[in-house]
């Protein structure tokens, strides 16, 4: 779908509905509600589906943010990359991670990041937003199509989304980072899928893949 296309349709779903609150299938406790993890190749991978607290308040009627932790517990590099992250639904329809970022010019520098992270290499086409962070220097496939498609909108991203934005990058063994990933709305639907992709960042081979289960509730 055309860029332009794509972001009218996501106005017009804005308008009429909200996105849904998810509670997670499997692994939820009275602690922690909204959240559930899956491991796969000696990767952790936290999501957690509570409401978005920043600015604008009004985001989950634009895009559905979702807060993602990735912990590197293997002995390989990991790469962190949009195009690796979708939520489904059992009908087969299908949400895209959307990207914070702008290829075609500069963006605001993220002076201070909403959430700690360690061992963590951001992607050379993004280095300009985050100074403080090392470059990965090895290879990093990008596709600038998939960016310019899958944006969150010309009018956003907020200083608030990007302070909180899961950044690209690679994460080194023993590695940590945290932040959330904007997708395309999801309405009238019970139920969504997080599905992950992982692969080794230096021979692109798949570590593993994985599947969470949320329930999707609308108010």
């Amino acid at each position: 779908m055309h860029r332009f296309a794509l972001l009218a349709t996501l106005a017009a779903l804005a308008a009429c509905a909200h996105n849904p609150e998810l509670f997670p299938l499997a692994d939820s406790s009275p602690q922690a509600p909204h959240t559930a993890a899956a491991t796969t190749g000696g990767v952790r991978v936290v999501v957690d589906g509570e409401p978005w607290h920043g600015r604008p308040g009004d985001l989950p009627a634009t895009v559905l943010p979702v807060r993602v932790t990735v912990e590197n517990q293997s002995s390989e590099p990991v790469r962190v990359a949009y195009p690796e992250f979708v939520l489904t639904t059992p009908d087969g329809m299908s949400r895209h991670a959307l990207s914070p970022y702008s290829v075609q010019r500069p963006g605001q520098v993220v002076s201070t990041p909403a959430f700690p992270m360690g061992g963590f290499w951001i992607a050379q086409p993004w280095a300009g937003y985050y100074p403080w962070l090392s470059p990965w220097d090895g290879p990093f496939a990008f596709d600038s199509d998939y960016y310019d498609t899958y944006r969150v909108s010309e009018s956003l991203p907020s200083r608030d989304m990007l302070a909180q934005a899961l950044p690209e990058g690679v994460l080194q063994p023993g590695g940590r980072v945290t932040g959330y990933l904007y997708f395309q709305p999801l309405h009238h639907v019970s139920q969504v899928t997080f599905q992950a992709q992982l692969d080794d960042a230096r021979t692109h081979a798949q570590i593993g893949r994985l599947a969470i289960p949320f329930r999707a509730e609308h108010t």
